[in-house]
């Protein structure tokens, strides 16, 4: 996972498998945060234009007692993709990882406060 802070762009996460391919991915945000914008692209550059396939919004989950809302795509994304998430104010923890419903939904789930 990488994040990128630009004051014209704002504040986009950047997910994608390091090996291997997602059959999908969800991205989610908990705390005084919330998504506003999502793609699909290359990795390392955000992409002028995005196809997103069965794009969801406002998925709630709960994991360890915290309450995330969360993003998906069921695009494939292989080690080449990533998935991008513009995020506005101050999530506290975000969780990303396979698409839900799949083997790989397994999440990763990160503090940043």
């Amino acid at each position: 996972m990488s994040a990128t802070g630009h004051p014209y762009i704002g504040q986009w996460f950047e997910v994608g498998p390091r090996e291997g391919e997602w059959q999908g991915v969800m991205f989610g945000v908990s705390g005084e945060g919330k998504i506003s914008h999502h793609l699909v692209g290359p990795k390392g550059q955000l992409p002028e234009k995005s196809v997103l396939e069965y794009a969801t919004q406002g998925i709630k989950a709960e994991v360890s007692g915290v309450e995330y809302t969360a993003w998906s795509v069921q695009n494939k994304i292989g080690p080449n993709d990533s998935y991008y998430i513009k995020v506005e104010g101050h999530p506290s923890k975000v969780m990303f990882g396979g698409h839900p419903g799949t083997d790989q939904a397994e999440v990763t789930i990160l503090s940043l406060s």
